[in-house]
């Protein structure tokens, strides 16, 4: 179902329950005014719609403790919506308002700190809490564990983080400096300047980001896929719980997946969310994805959903609007031109030879007739028909990528299948291999004939293909399609937030337990950043020599997932690009070329990840 853009009145005139109720709208203008009178920090975002929080808890419930059984330390919680209502749902034993601007956000924070037995805290700055810890109760968690079980390692029920990053901006430059790059890298401990904030155990992160910064955190396409989205996927399971509609301004279009992609796994998420009993509010519904505008066939009949794309290249638009000169300036020889497409329609329907509708088309029988070199070079119809072709071309060029990748893509998803059936014996996988072979190097061949336009296409159908084949970006993997949110309604000033719910992995934790492993999961992080169309053999070159050598092969033995479907990897190295292969097989190789003993020296890879030290030339900064 498709879901308005634009709000206004229509939230508070609808069926009841089904949107905003009246005291909500009226809440979050209260609130806005009020910031807007006080002169509110422009760098803030705050949450102001308590609906929004009511229903982002009610996804989130299920997975939380049991009330009054752990703590919650709040980061910047501002104007403290988000923080009541999780209070009063949630009902912690200690809750702390991680807040520096305790004097702009008085109004809203001082009267719960005051009110009689609160079970709020005060804290000056995030930091505080982590490292005052020991007066909290969610610190006995290191008490109940033995002396033999490593506490980074172990889950901790007795605490939760909330966070509203939207101050700072997220990006590759900044990752490390950022709120969540920090969390990020003390999962690790081996970056002495951070706090360790995991030395009480692993806990569940729900925190609030810009929508900009959603290419960043949460890619929907493989296409963008940075080091920083590799180490988020490694460390952490992200779910989104509330996000905008995709395409709304903040997202590059190339950061769409391929739209054939999006839709199959579109569907894949209803499909999951119906079995589930999930409902949402129809204005917290997400919109379906618009097609590509080179996916829309350019006839007459498609010409309203052309007009009604939000992300379509001028040339779509200078098409139609020639369209409606030539309605005006020929309205008989437009009229003819429409009576023969409905002629061409009845002609494909015939069950005749093919020949014949080759011939009946040479005699005008269609509109094969309304050819540019029936009219004079300075008619507007004449524009308008090269225009016609220059639309057709690249319609067919998309479908001929996508029947293309969708000829590879069956094949992968018929050993997958197979091996999926036989987890434990791959003779039965090895065999139909041998057999397919023939038809991927058939495909492989086609790809290379291609334009380059056409061949950056596959790749990138290809990739966002394989992303939901394999659950490559937490986004393939939702469970539930996010909470539309409304910049005008839940938020001020009025720029999108998202919700994100960041859950640490304790295999990640227990398999880069070393500054070893560290160092070498970041080297090769590192070498997988060297281009959009870098394969995983390009890497394992990279890193022990050529294909053909002997070091090669010994790698690629201690990895034997690297090759497997059933863990996400891919036969053919060479074809698989390092932006769509799983995160989990880079801590698996990060691992395994710790171990290796042939691997290069920590001190050559630790001048390739910072350029310039031990050298002693270089200029000290004091």
């Amino acid at each position: 179902m498709r879901v308005s853009r634009s709000l206004g009145a229509r939230l508070t005139a609808s069926k009841p329950g089904s949107l905003a109720s009246p005291a909500t709208v009226d809440r979050a203008h209260q609130l806005a005014a009020q910031f807007r009178q006080n002169k509110h920090d422009s760098k803030r975002r705050d949450i102001i719609n308590q609906e929004l929080c009511d229903q982002a808890i009610d996804i989130l419930r299920p997975t939380l403790p049991a009330p009054g059984t752990f703590d919650i330390i709040d980061i910047h919680p501002g104007a403290a919506v988000w923080s009541q209502t999780l209070n009063a749902a949630l009902k912690p034993r200690r809750h702390v308002l991680a807040e520096p601007e305790r004097d702009v956000y008085a109004t809203q924070i001082e009267p719960l700190l005051n009110q009689p037995d609160s079970n709020y805290v005060y804290a000056e700055d995030f930091h505080a809490p982590f490292i005052q810890a020991g007066e909290l109760p969610f610190s006995q968690h290191v008490q109940a564990k033995s002396q033999a079980v490593d506490v980074r390692q172990s889950w901790n029920p007795q605490l939760i983080v909330t966070a509203n990053l939207a101050r700072k901006q997220l990006g590759p430059g900044t990752f490390a400096k950022t709120m969540i790059g920090q969390f990020c890298r003390s999962l690790t401990l081996t970056e002495s300047k951070f706090v360790d904030y995991f030395k009480y155990g692993l806990y569940k992160l729900l925190v609030w980001v810009p929508i900009r910064d959603r290419v960043n955190v949460v890619p929907r396409s493989t296409a963008f896929r940075t080091r920083v989205q590799r180490h988020l996927d490694a460390a952490f399971d992200v779910r989104e719980i509330v996000s905008s509609f995709p395409g709304d301004g903040y997202d590059r279009q190339w950061n769409r997946p391929w739209y054939a992609a999006e839709i199959e796994r579109t569907r894949e998420v209803q499909e999951r969310q119906r079995q589930a009993g999930f409902d949402v509010p129809v204005h917290r519904q997400q919109p379906e994805p618009e097609p590509y505008s080179i996916a829309v066939d350019p006839v007459p009949e498609n010409f309203g959903l052309l007009s009604r794309l939000r992300h379509k290249p001028d040339v779509i638009q200078e098409y139609l609007d020639l369209w409606d000169e030539v309605e005006k300036a020929h309205p008989e020889w437009m009229g003819n031109y429409l009576r023969q497409r409905a002629e061409l329609g009845l002609l494909e329907e015939l069950q005749i030879q093919p020949w014949l509708k080759r011939r009946l088309k040479r005699t005008g029988f269609g509109v094969a007739s309304y050819s540019p070199r029936l009219v004079p070079h300075d008619d507007i119809r004449w524009k308008w028909m090269l225009m016609r072709n220059r639309m057709n071309t690249l319609y067919n060029r998309y479908n001929r990528v996508e029947n293309l990748a969708r000829e590879q893509i069956a094949l992968e998803k018929e050993l997958l299948n197979i091996r999926k059936a036989y987890p434990e014996d791959k003779g039965p996988y090895e065999a139909r291999l041998q057999e397919l072979k023939p038809a991927f190097e058939k495909i492989k061949t086609r790809h290379r004939e291609m334009f380059k336009d056409n061949r950056s296409s596959y790749v990138k159908a290809i990739d966002d293909h394989r992303a939901n084949i394999y659950g490559v970006l937490n986004f393939n993997r939702q469970d539930h399609e996010p909470l539309l949110c409304h910049k005008d309604l839940d938020f001020y000033p009025h720029q999108p937030l998202m919700l994100l719910e960041l859950i640490p992995k304790a295999s990640f934790v227990a398999s880069i337990n070393t500054a070893e492993r560290q160092i070498c999961f970041d080297y090769i992080n590192h070498m997988m950043n060297t281009g959009i169309y870098t394969t995983l053999q390009d890497v394992l070159e990279r890193l022990v020599g050529s294909k053909n050598s002997a070091v090669y092969h010994d790698l690629l033995a201690t990895v034997p997932k690297l090759t497997d479907p059933l863990y996400g990897g891919y036969h053919d190295l060479s074809d698989v690009r390092v932006r769509a292969i799983h995160a989990d097989l880079l801590v698996e190789l990060a691992v395994a070329y710790e171990a290796w003993p042939l691997r290069r020296d920590i001190a050559h890879m630790l001048r390739t990840l910072r350029p310039g030290l031990g050298d002693p030339n270089r200029r000290r900064r004091h």
